[in-house]
């Protein structure tokens, strides 16, 4: 079974530059030295690692930072880490990493009879016992005139996990409670081995008085700028788990000054009496004397966003106890309701959660993403409005108060067309074609015909490459293709400026133009038995090819891999495996993620380090033969089965992801084939996504409403795969084959109308 991906061919951002190292851009730097130094001093070496990629995880609650091969202790308060695969010598390694680079663990196997360099143990979060000598006061913040949280008698002890900068206060746990606190050292006996504390508070001179502000983190880590301005130099990263005293802000308090730098109200939150701190502009940040690192920005949806909906939130049957939802899912489907006050956009679906922006009223939401959630007696959607991405409330049930309104009329369901209903132009070809591509121009397709004989595809025997042009109606005749030779050619994928790529079973990818004239080639490629088609970036600088890394006795890929070229200059710039089989793989429209699937699932990459960013596991448990994502990059379709016990495809499923969050979106997959579904596709404006299978149905959906819009049942066939194409982006190419082992195939033009906008 031939596999293939939908080309991306949006324009977007090149990428210019790569290294035969793979860097951690989206994780602080200081966390990847952390955890390349643990490494390198665990195993006696001082050279780099050739490859690193790594994952995120909020909530690390003990020592052992997540790792399991570890018990560790309970921690007071939960830790964000990062869990780093480093590659030395050939050979992998796991090690963990808390956000701030304090804390490592060592989390290999291989690491259990190794013992570092200077013959330490396994770094864990370091802590130490503070005997307490009066009564004390356990404060909020390293500051007397804060909230006092408990007190302690004489005789009592204290575990510290962190000091003040001029180790005149501890963080300490709150005994019997959850949470840490502030203690000052004039009640408690602090050894001296406290003093190798990490660093959670930095302040000034002064610490005490009304006039005193504090600031932290909102997330994960916050950017720290030489001027209050978000154009201004970074000098500086403060991470979570840490407070800064303020000196100086800003006139609107927009932005606050610590000893590193400014740092903006919208990421940090604020404690103490922030609105007496004298206003002084002209201080210029210049980074801190601490240990810190310059790091990317967040993604645009930050670390501290949940954009699944959690499991405390689902909504009750028939909504008991709320407000029954009236808006869903889509572009421009939900408003802010007119003479109220603004609606407040948060990380989370519940009113304690960091407020990260606000939609004024009567504002038209940009997109609603994800939802209903439901908690304390809120409804809530998961929404972006002016690039800013959380949830806001559409309604309360306390005051039966609804604060979103839904746009326009209610959607109503489309009537479905039936395949007979839609004026259609055939093509036949009496011979096997392998794969199909529609040229970035959409007028144009290719095929590749390998020669067969005796069902072997990749015998060394001259192929066709069959070039045509898409009607630009169902009334036109389709022109006879025209045919090429090529050698052993096996799939054709799309490439920008209306190129083809042809790889063969030889390993050489031929680029050529719809006159069938070549302009590059690349060699050396591993060709698989069943090789997908290649993907090409916007520029068509770079191209992904999937393929092979373990075969088992039976000749059964055992382990898939992704490997990204050069592809103008026909090099290998990295390899990584992925899957448990070969996948299909695809360019994010932006070119920034990498997307590669197969029976386990969906997996996301960071296009320029190899990073992981996120998974979405195949329920469906069949093959996935095929991902699209949509033009605008926001979504991924793929296609599978169920399969029973006895491996036999109940039914066809289609995956829809939110890329933003790397889940599934509500409602999906959906489960409308009765049999394995081979191809899907977006239409080029966005507006339709379509699945087609091995029950010969072609179904096309509205994208914004999740209606099926046309039913195109093709009897007696198999379609194999589907493609959107023609000078709108709507004519949908049907690729199919007779049930049985007849060579005949025909493609098919189906000049579909796009779904009406207004609904």
């Amino acid at each position: 079974m031939v596999k293939r991906i939908l080309s991306v061919l949006i324009v977007s951002l090149l990428l210019t530059a790569f290294g035969s190292v793979a860097s951690a851009q989206n994780a602080p730097d200081a966390v990847r030295e952390a955890a390349i130094a643990a490494a390198q001093n665990a195993l006696g070496i001082t050279s780099r690692p050739t490859n690193w990629v790594w994952q995120f995880d909020p909530g690390a609650t003990t020592t052992a930072l997540g790792c399991n091969r570890v018990s560790g202790t309970a921690l007071p308060t939960s830790i964000s880490y990062y869990i780093f695969t480093l590659t030395f010598g050939g050979q992998e390694y796991r090690v963990h990493v808390s956000a701030d680079a304090q804390y490592v663990q060592l989390c290999d196997e291989k690491f259990d009879n190794l013992s570092s360099a200077d013959g330490t143990p396994t770094p864990v979060v370091p802590t130490c016992t503070l005997d307490v000598s009066a009564l004390t006061t356990l404060y909020t913040l390293p500051d007397f005139s804060s909230t006092g949280i408990t007190t302690r008698a004489a005789g009592d002890t204290l575990t510290a996990y962190g000091r003040s900068s001029d180790s005149n206060w501890y963080q300490v746990a709150v005994p019997g409670g959850s949470g840490v606190g502030w203690v000052s050292l004039t009640t408690v006996v602090a050894p001296f081995s406290c003093q190798s504390l990490p660093i959670k508070a930095t302040v000034g001179d002064t610490v005490t008085g009304s006039d005193t502000c504090f600031l932290a983190p909102a997330s994960t880590y916050s950017n720290v700028r030489s001027q209050p301005d978000v154009n201004a130099t970074q000098v500086d990263t403060i991470f979570e788990g840490t407070t800064w005293q303020v000196f100086a802000r800003n006139s609107d308090n927009s932005w606050f000054y610590i000893e590193s730098g400014w740092v903006a109200a919208s990421v940090a939150t604020l404690s103490g009496s922030c609105d007496s701190i004298p206003v002084d502009v002209s201080l210029v940040g210049s980074g801190s004397s601490q240990p810190s690192a310059t790091t990317v920005a967040p993604t645009p949806l930050g670390l501290g966003l949940v954009t699944g909906i959690p499991t405390d939130a689902v909504c009750p049957a028939s909504y008991t106890g709320y407000m029954t939802p009236r808006i869903q899912i889509g572009q421009g489907t939900a408003s802010v309701v007119s003479g109220g006050l603004p609606n407040r956009i948060r990380e989370q679906p519940n009113t304690q959660a960091n407020q990260i922006g606000q939609i004024n009223p009567g504002r038209t939401i940009d997109r609603v993403l994800n939802g209903p959630a439901c908690n304390q007696g809120y409804v809530w959607w998961l929404v972006e409005a002016d690039g800013v991405t959380g949830w806001t409330a559409e309604s309360n049930s306390d005051g039966e108060d609804y604060y979103l309104d839904p746009t326009g009329e209610p959607a109503t369901p489309q009537a479905q067309v039936e395949a007979d209903d839609v004026p259609h132009a055939s093509l036949e070809i009496n011979a096997y074609a392998s794969s199909i591509a529609i040229d970035s121009s959409g007028g144009y397709m290719a095929l590749t015909v390998p020669y067969i004989e005796g069902g072997e595809m990749f015998d060394e025997q001259p192929s066709e490459i069959l070039i045509a042009e898409i009607p630009a109606d169902a009334t036109t005749a389709t022109p006879a293709p025209t045919s090429l030779t090529a050698e052993d050619a096996i799939v054709v994928s799309a490439m920008p400026d209306g190129l083809f790529a042809v790889l063969g079973a030889d390993g050489v990818l031929h680029q050529i133009n719809v006159a069938g004239t070549e302009s590059n080639s690349v060699s050396g490629i591993e060709v698989t038995e069943q090789q997908p088609a290649v993907d090409f970036n916007n520029s068509g600088s770079l191209m992904l090819v999937p393929g092979c890394n373990e075969i088992d006795e039976t000749g059964a890929c055992t382990q898939g891999r992704i490997d990204l070229w050069d592809a103008v200059e026909g090099t290998i710039i990295r390899r990584q495996p992925a899957h448990i089989d070969v996948p299909a793989v695809a360019f994010s429209p932006n070119d920034q993620i990498i997307a590669s699937a197969a029976a386990d699932g969906v997996q996301f990459w960071d296009l320029q380090s190899g990073g992981f960013l996120g998974a979405v596991v195949n329920e469906g448990n069949g093959d996935i033969n095929d991902i699209a994502f949509s033009p605008d990059g926001t979504l991924l379709i793929y296609g599978t089965c169920q399969l029973n016990a006895e491996d036999i495809c109940m039914d066809g499923r289609v995956g829809i992801v939110n890329v933003t969050s790397f889940e599934l979106v509500v409602g999906s997959p959906i489960a409308d084939h009765t049999d394995i579904v081979h191809s899907v596709a977006f239409s080029g404006d966005g507006s339709m996504w379509a699945s087609a299978g091995q029950d010969g149905q072609i179904l096309v959906y509205d994208t914004t409403t999740g209606e099926r819009l046309y039913t195109l049942a093709q009897e007696d066939m198999t379609v194999q795969q589907i493609e959107f194409g023609g000078e709108d982006g709507v004519t949908l190419v049907a690729m199919s084959y007779p049930i049985g082992d007849s060579p005949f195939t025909s493609v098919t033009f189906w000049p579909l109308q796009a779904p009406n906008p207004e609904g």
